[in-house]
């Protein structure tokens, strides 16, 4: 499905038919899935942390559909990549820390550079 082909001029969404929010909620699956043995072993909460951002990626989107234009829409867009951002930086602490395991890490590098590139895209065809 295209984004062109989810788009329609009344602003409303079927959020759980958008690939992004799709995306988003299949990484935060992944996420809580890959994280849950290294619980008991965050004493510095990164890993509580990384969890909720990943559900805030998923949130803003879903909360995107509900604005009143277009430009707002896009606006949600760009929050949701922002949070992106703060989950690659939580991920690197844990990484850093010790906290995770660079094979964890690694096992969804690649959703999240998508799920990047799928907002970005996305927040495109909503602008232009």
């Amino acid at each position: 499905m295209s984004y062109a082909s989810t788009i329609n001029s009344n602003i409303m969404y079927n959020y759980k038919k958008l690939p992004s929010w799709q995306a988003a909620i299949a990484l935060s699956e992944r996420i809580h899935t890959a994280t849950a043995d290294y619980l008991p072993t965050d004493h510095i909460g990164i890993l509580s942390q990384i969890r909720a951002t990943s559900v805030k990626i998923v949130t803003q989107i879903a909360l995107g559909t509900g604005k009143s234009s277009q430009t707002a829409f896009a606006l949600a867009l760009e929050d949701a990549q922002i949070l992106l951002y703060e989950l690659d930086t939580q991920i690197e602490l844990a990484q850093r820390m010790e906290v995770l395991p660079t094979s964890v890490v690694d096992s969804f590098y690649f959703q999240r550079h998508d799920l990047m590139q799928q907002l970005f895209r996305f927040t495109q065809t909503l602008v232009a």
